[in-house]
């Protein structure tokens, strides 16, 4: 997804307002920033840890998890349960604060990133379950069976030779379409060799 001419206006603020920050606290000692300049680098800080939530929100909205449009009740449920991983990391001392830290206190953008990942990555688990409940094993006609998700109706490639249940590895798999072309490998399926797809699922 390209970036919008806001994201890239958003993150030109966020570059140019760190580099503000590096450079007064390479030039001025903290203290001194603290009092004499306090209003204004309060008001510098404040407008950092708006943008590093401004970031970290949006590399979240750019990488949605999909979701099955006929499972209401499970969708509300997903949601409910990011939405409480996500509140718990807003919490003092947490991941949110933490790279917040990480800009503010340490001037450390690699740090801050890495917090950031983290955060995505417990959203990432609170999806994991959901994302399972819908790969099956189709097994066709001809005997091959392949991995299916029903949510985007990818089916998994195995990253070894064969598709049945026995040779069955996510280990170097990735998903593709019906035509055979690379999709991603994110989310591997973790699957049993007799949850196999019928009408009746």
């Amino acid at each position: 997804m390209p970036a919008s001419d806001d994201d890239r206006e958003m993150m030109a603020r966020f570059n140019d307002t760190f580099r503000k920050l590096k450079t007064n606290r390479e030039q001025v000692p903290l203290e001194v920033l603290q009092t004499k300049y306090g209003k204004a680098y309060q008001k510098l800080t404040k407008e950092m840890a708006d943008l590093a939530d401004w970031f970290a929100a949006r590399l979240r909205e750019r990488m949605p998890f999909p979701m099955h449009p006929k499972d209401i009740a499970g969708n509300r449920q997903l949601s409910q349960q990011i939405a409480a991983v996500l509140a718990e990391e807003s919490q003092p001392g947490a991941l949110m604060d933490q790279y917040r830290k990480a800009l503010i206190d340490d001037l450390d953008y690699d740090k801050f990133l890495d917090l950031v990942w983290q955060l995505y990555h417990r959203t990432e688990e609170a999806y994991e379950p959901y994302w399972q409940k819908y790969n099956f094993w189709h097994v066709y006609p001809d005997g091959h069976r392949w991995i299916r998700n029903h949510i985007t109706g990818f089916f998994w490639q195995n990253g070894q030779p064969g598709n049945d249940s026995d040779s069955f590895t996510n280990e170097g798999g990735y998903w593709m379409d019906s035509k055979g072309e690379y999709q991603g490998a994110a989310f591997p399926p973790h699957i049993k060799g007799d949850k196999i797809w019928t009408r009746k699922n």
